[in-house]
Parts: C-alpha cells; structure tokens; sequence
C-alpha cells in the first residue's frame, strides 16, 4: 500500500509540473495541540513558522486558535482566529520592523460518507468557510472558501493518506495594471490541491507530511508548499461521568 501511494504521489506530481508552470517553492512548519472539552466540543491551538525556500524574501509567524462544535454525526460548525507576524512591509509608515495580520473564520463541515455508508472504505468531508482577514495599510479581504477532503480507510492504523482541493473565492476582487500587463484578483482566484500522509507515532502524537499547490487564476505562476506539523492529542479534558 505504501508503495503505491508513493507512485501515485509521484505521478501526480509530474503531472501537474507538467501542465502548470511552478513558481516559488515554499514551506510551513508547525506545531499543534487539540483536545476535546466535552463530548461535542473541541479546541486546537497552534503556531506555524512560513517561509520562501527559492527567494528566501518572505516569512511569518502564525498563531491559531480553532473550535468546533459537533452537531450531529455528520455536521459540525467552527470558528477560528489567527494573528500573522511577519517583517513590514511599510516601515516608512509607521517606523516598526514587524507587521501584524487578524484573520476570522466561520465555517460547517459535512461528513456525507457517513451519509453514504461508506465510512468503512473511505472518509469524505466538505467544509464551506467564510474568512475575513484584516490588514493595516492595504485592503482588507474576505473570501468564501469550499475544500473537499478525501482519507481512504486502510488497515495500517499508524498511516492514513488524504488528499483535498480547496476553491477560494475573493468578494472584494479588483484589477490593476502593473506596468502593460492587467492584474486581477479575485472570484476564483486560487485552487489549492494537497496531497499528504499523516504518521501516528503513538495514540497521542502523529506527524503529518504533505505537499499542497496553490495554482492562482492569474498570470502568477503555480507555487508548491511542504507542509509539515507535529500534533498532539490531549484526549478529552472533562470525561463524562459514569
């Protein structure tokens, strides 16, 4: 099984190489916690080191916080928060050497293989997000994000391959010109394909390793990011009583 996941991945990979034309390669390394509060009730808390392997211009420092509430076997609801630190970008403007970004989300996720009867073979999940991203000297954003994730069912417990695509939608779209050439951003202007394996050393720690590729609807070239985040499960916090 591991092989031919390995060749699926390789191939996969060729083929996009060979239809896209690759722009930076980047990375993002992370740490994360979860736990459950209750039975319904889950809290996961992270940071995240971001950076540009191939100009070596760019880096941040994400901070997370998630919850999501189980509604049923198949519905959950969720809200996020995010604070980015990166360098300034605009250091003329305020005369500080590091920026800060807010970033909200709202999302429901669906679990139709459970719906299907087909949470023995393969797990499905569809989340529609909504996000609002706050920025101190540029434009605001706010974007609909809808993201399909696939994870076949397999008997090596330690291992679980999945593979997602994610649409993001920009509201608040915009054109200008650089130069000659005319820029757009916005309505579907990036789609993202991940591909990963997640690696559970033991019950309460798991490593997960995968490539995603952002491919933006403009004339921007398709960049490649490695993904890789250490997790570690509390289990629940307040058991239910007997």
């Amino acid at each position: 099984m591991t092989r031919i996941l390995l060749l699926s991945f390789i191939i996969g990979l060729t083929t996009l190489h060979s239809e896209a034309q690759m722009g930076d390669f980047m990375g993002r390394i992370g740490i994360q916690g979860k736990c459950k509060l209750t039975k319904k009730l889950s809290v996961d808390v992270g940071v995240q080191s971001r950076m540009n392997f191939s100009t070596k211009t760019y880096s941040s420092t994400n901070f997370s916080l998630e919850g999501a509430y189980r509604l049923s076997k198949s519905i959950k609801v969720g809200l996020a928060y995010r604070n980015l630190i990166q360098p300034n970008e605009y250091p003329l403007l305020d005369n500080k050497a590091m920026a800060y970004r807010n970033r909200f989300q709202a999302d429901l996720r669906f679990l139709p293989s459970r719906w299907l009867k087909l949470d023995k073979y393969i797990s499905l999940e569809f989340r529609t997000l909504f996000q609002y991203e706050h920025f101190k000297f540029q434009r605001n954003q706010v974007y609909w994000r809808n993201r399909f994730l696939l994870k076949p069912v397999i008997k090596n417990e330690q291992i679980q391959p999945y593979a997602s695509a994610e649409l993001l939608y920009r509201f608040n779209q915009e054109a200008y010109f650089v130069g000659d050439e005319l820029v757009t951003q916005g309505l579907m202007n990036e789609l993202r394909y991940t591909v990963g394996i997640e690696y559970n050393v033991n019950k309460n720690n798991a490593i997960d390793v995968g490539f995603m590729f952002r491919d933006f609807r403009t004339s921007k070239p398709t960049n490649v990011v490695l993904l890789v985040t250490y997790v570690h499960d509390f289990n629940q916090l307040f058991p239910a009583k007997k």
